[in-house]
């Protein structure tokens, strides 16, 4: 060196550098404004670069080449120059050999340039790098294609190409290695990385590659049509003043304009606003056929499907999306735009992506489904639209690139990243302006280059222990290792704490979440455009799928989940164990296997031993705030039911932006049986649903659900389940709030004594052929016998004559005790009364009790029945009841039927009675679930939902409103307050909601209502 000045001797000639001062103080040598190429200009427009020819004397490299022409982001003015081809060296010193890291600039193939403006080398640079930036030519100067040998395109391309042969030639005086080059590039440079790797012309001009936020995949990096590239070009000599469509009478015309009134009118006047909308870029690479040295000699859909064959690093920025709706560089999306957007949302898929839906296949309205539910498009869900525009414009085409290596045969190391590090008052968010949470798009390149450009906005440069300074050194670090070495990570230091992985075949994609401290995930991919939607829960892989509800809004449905082992062979009548993992992707478009029951229209045996599956429904798996989660437990008197949709569809519940889980657990004698024995303890059923809160709590955010706001909703024994698991010790923790619809812990058959219990389990042994007291015997024998015999057996035989005059459950909870970790470490009685610890709904319809004598369920009541109830009103009363009843029978039967006869002629008196003894006082049991749940075996009574302004659909959307309300807050009315809780009551009276066509608070008094036994004894 000598003073400031640096002389390096190139092929070309003679340069002199100079020596800068980087922003933090370390000093480099830079060599700029180094001609690759001779000027494009004059018979050179439109055609391949040629290369640079020598110059006579120094040549002074301290100074910038012209940038190519286009309009300015900032000033919007036209700049640059047709005669652009130049490059700029960086290196800390020309002595050593050092790797070398190629910058090919972004811009939508429009924009940009290698200048210091936006990427200064000041951090990179002292990583004992070499590093080299460049132009190319842009817009029609550098793409346009008129599909005839005088426009074959790509030249924008070729130029990058040209500039590498450069470097392969003339980097070593420069203490470059000419056999360790490393290209890397942002959005559309990402994309000129990926296609270089595809190309014959590139060929052993570097051998390694990194592509951040830009693939060849993505939509926007290739106008494959024909007829719309060519299109561009006739459009532009049009608007110049010339109308033809003779591709050499266009190209002789265009020829003559003055470059920059030819970007001008290209970039300002040729993009309809449909293709602003849906984000199309004018001038892009295009097939080159036509050339007679074509950049893409085969279709770039097939090389692109041959893999990349260099190491390569690519990923993405968290939000990249946002950078188009709300930022400085393209402006606030207007409400205009968002209206048109809402009333077609075609308006908003670029052209590449929309040719290819029909093939996977998606529609509009399922692909609109999966980012905004059922909610418009507009201001309040810019989010979505943001997630939209990143799952399009660049997810889903990074994750294709990615399948493609890891299913590639000549596999190499390929390194994936999404970069999370969100600054708050960093260069990049004073610049950008965006408005939306998470990093946007160019927004990673403030913390690998240093931005000439701070200057103009007053900004200064970074303190050296910001945490902004930490991820700049973080990430040059892993950027210039993966120069060095091929491995971002190839020591584990302070400064790359993380060991990142390569990708490696097979079903998991592993990638580096990129932030203050980074960390290795599993990817969670969304295959957006595709109506089969891809999560990754702890055990494996799911495909769910888009569904449309009854009312025409979409829905994802992840079902057959399962939570727990199947329960089979020596699992029977043992605690749950977890779900193991699985290979490859499970198919969750189906439901798993029902318990073994007796089915209640065709009276046949159905389901299986394998029956611990789990269902989830969400309206977006990836919302801005975590979805409140909904967790219904099935009623049915614990031996009949399931989550699955014949009777609770989700469709209703998932027009409220909550989360729904429905679960099967055991039922009957494989759910319940308790021998009062360590062999058979008894409370499985309720042991599994515990089992699957457990797998909520692990895995439901992957869905998009908070689970630190669970709901557990349950009716009848569902609902009594739920009381249950508010009180037992086993599910402490696992959900914040209670619903219990007709049925709590506190009703009669929610509980079964010790000795029913066991004398139930001995007799069914003996009707199945085996005599014995002794439970060891008894539950081997039990384990030998087929499952759908069992259940058959039990509910078709069991239940005595008494028994079934009493509408006695076959089985139901019972105390644990022997369990060595029972769900009732204590009996019931005793800490129920400690009450519930979460916020708690609760409450009956009005006539609970007529679900049991008059129903297509249960059968409608026999004359028979009803005189030996009338003869002996003891035995038709449960003997739980009988225990604990207050009052003498004949005062009970005095209080229900008077004088009169239990007869057809007072059967409301009977119903009266069994509303208030199984239930608390009773509309049918039941019946308001139809309000909450859509039962798609409505469609096999030939019947269908509510019409939309009919009584019955408005009290679906009050019911599933009040309910999902409680579950986000805590309160079902938090507008109105008008349901107030029991805890506001006041002189003895007790509030509650009366909900009917008119919601209304009212009250009883405790000791007046016809259900407080205690207070009728004469």
């Amino acid at each position: 060196m000598d003073n400031n000045r640096v002389d390096v001797h190139v092929y070309e000639g003679k340069l002199i550098g100079i020596v800068e001062e980087a922003v933090h103080g370390d000093h480099y040598v830079a060599f700029r404004g180094i001609p690759y190429a001779k000027p494009p200009i004059g018979e050179l427009r439109f055609k391949d670069p040629l290369p640079s020819e020598r110059w006579v004397g120094d040549r002074d490299a301290s100074k910038y080449g012209n940038i190519a022409v286009q309009v300015d982001l900032l000033t919007r003015e036209i700049i640059g120059d047709e005669d652009c081809l130049y490059l700029n060296i960086y290196t800390v010193d020309i002595v050593k050999k050092r790797p070398i890291m190629v910058w090919i600039h972004g811009g939508a193939f429009i924009w940009g340039s290698g200048n210091a403006a936006w990427y200064g080398p000041d951090y990179i640079v002292q990583k004992d790098v070499v590093l080299v930036t460049l132009n190319y030519r842009l817009g029609a100067l550098g793409f346009l294609n008129l599909y005839d040998k005088v426009v074959t395109g790509n030249q924008g391309l070729k130029d990058v190409v040209m500039a590498l042969k450069w470097i392969q030639k003339n980097i070593s005086p420069f203490g470059g290695d000419p056999n360790n080059v490393t290209i890397f590039g942002e959005s559309a440079g990402g994309a000129i990385v990926h296609y270089l790797n595809l190309s014959p012309l590139s060929k052993g001009l570097f051998h390694k590659a990194i592509s951040q936020s830009g693939v060849a995949s993505n939509p926007w990096s290739l106008t494959e049509w024909t007829n719309k590239a060519m299109s561009r070009g006739f459009q532009l000599a049009e608007k110049l003043g010339k109308v033809t469509s003779d591709p050499k009478v266009a190209y002789e015309f265009l020829k003559t304009i003055d470059a920059k009134k030819l970007i001008k009118v290209g970039q300002k006047f040729l993009a309809t606003p449909l293709d602003r909308l849906q984000h199309v870029l004018i001038f892009t690479p295009t097939l080159d056929y036509e050339s007679p040295n074509p950049f893409f000699p085969e279709h770039p859909n097939t090389l692109i499907q041959r893999g990349v064959k260099v190491p390569w690093l690519l990923g993405n920025n968290s939000c990249e999306g946002s950078f188009f709706i709300c930022s400085t560089l393209f402006g606030q999306i207007s409400k205009k735009a968002l209206k048109e957007i809402d009333s077609d949302f075609t308006k908003t898929i670029i052209p590449r992506a929309l040719s290819t839906m029909s093939k996977i296949p998606i529609t509009v309205e399922e692909l609109r489904f999966l980012y905004f539910g059922n909610k418009a498009v507009s201001e309040e869900t810019l989010m979505n639209y943001a997630d939209f525009l990143s799952d399009v414009m660049f997810n889903r085409g990074i994750m294709e690139a990615v399948d493609i290596q890891m299913s590639s045969d000549s596999y190499t190391p390929t390194y994936l990243y999404k970069f999370s590090y969100e600054s708050k008052t960093y260069v990049g968010k004073e610049i950008l302006k965006v408005t939306l949470p998470g990093v946007t798009h160019a927004e990673d390149l403030f913390f690998l280059f240093y931005p000439h450009v701070m200057k103009e906005f007053n900004l200064s440069s970074l303190l050296s222990n910001s945490n902004d300074y930490k991820m700049i050194d973080c990430l040059t670090q892993m950027w210039t290792n993966f120069a060095k070495t091929g491995d971002p990570t190839p020591i584990i230091t302070n400064l790359t704490p993380t060991k990142w992985t390569p990708l490696k075949s097979g079903d998991m994609c592993d990638y580096l979440n990129i932030d203050l401290v980074p960390r290795m995930e599993n990817i969670h991919t969304v295959s957006i455009m595709d109506n089969r939607i891809e999560i990754h829960v702890q055990e494996g892989k799911l495909i769910g799928i888009i569904e449309k509800g009854v009312y025409d809004d979409y829905y994802i449905a992840f079902r057959g989940i399962p939570y727990a082992k199947p329960p089979i062979g020596e699992l029977r009548f043992k605690d749950p164990v977890p779900a193991e993992p699985w290979s490859g992707k499970r198919d969750a478009s189906k439901y798993g296997n029902i318990s073994v029951q007796i089915n209640n229209f065709t009276h046949e045996i159905n389901g299986s031993e394998d029956c611990l599956y789990l269902n989830v429904y969400t309206t977006n798996i990836k919302p801005s705030k975590k979805h409140a989660v909904m967790v219904w437990i099935h009623g049915g008197a614990f031996y009949q039911g399931s989550g699955d949709a014949i009777m609770y569809g989700p469709d209703y519940i998932m027009q409220k932006d909550v989360i729904l889980v429905t679960l099967n657990y055991r039922l009957g004698v494989l759910g319940f049986l308790n021998l009062y024995d360590k062999v058979a303890t008894g409370n499985q059923g309720l042991k599994d649903v515990i089992m699957a809160l457990q797998w909520v709590q692990k895995n439901i955010s992957e869905f998009g659900g908070n689970p630190d706001n669970v709901t557990i909703f349950g009716e009848s024994a569902g609902g009594a389940i739920v009381h249950y698991l508010t009180l037992s010790p086993l599910a402490k923790g696992l959900f914040h709030k209670a619903i219990s619809q007709s049925g709590v812990a506190t009703c009669p058959w929610g509980l079964i004594k010790q000795s029913r219990s066991m004398n139930k389990g001995l007799r069914l042994v003996k009707i199945l052929g085996k005599t014995t007291t002794d439970p060891k015997v008894a539950y081997e024998f039990l384990k030998t016998i087929d499952a759908k015999k069992l259940i058959e057996t039990e509910q078709k035989s069991l239940l005595t004559e008494t028994e079934n005059l009493q509408y006695s459950l076959i089985c139901s909870p019972t105390l644990d005790h022997e369990s060595s970790n029972p769900v009732f470490p204590e009996d019931p009685k005793t800490f129920k009364h400690r009450g519930v610890k979460v916020p708690f709904l609760l409450g009956f319809t009005s006539c609970e009790g007529s679900f049991l004598p008059c129903s297509n369920w249960k059968g409608h009541i026999s004359k028979e029945k009803l005189r030996k109830i009338d003869s002996d009103f003891k035995n038709a009363i449960l003997p739980e009841t009988l225990s604990t009843l207050p009052i003498t029978v004949e005062e009970l039967r005095s209080l229900y039927f008077g004088d009169k006869a239990i007869s057809e002629e007072t059967l409301t008196n009977y119903v009266d009675f069994l509303s208030d003894e199984f239930f608390y006082r009773g509309v049918s049991h039941a019946e308001e679930l139809v309000y909450l749940f859509y039962f798609n075996m409505l469609k096999d009574f030939g019947m269908s939902s509510p019409a939309i302004d009919s009584e019955d659909y408005k009290m679906i959307k009050c019911l599933t409103q009040m309910w999902t309300d409680f579950a986000k807050t805590g309160n079902p009315t938090p507008v109105t307050n008008t349901w107030l809780p029991v805890s506001d009551s006041q002189d003895g009276k007790y509030n509650y909601l009366n909900i009917d066509t008119i919601l209304q608070m009212k009250f009883f008094r405790k000791g007046e209502e016809r259900w407080d036994w205690e207070k009728k004894k004469k």
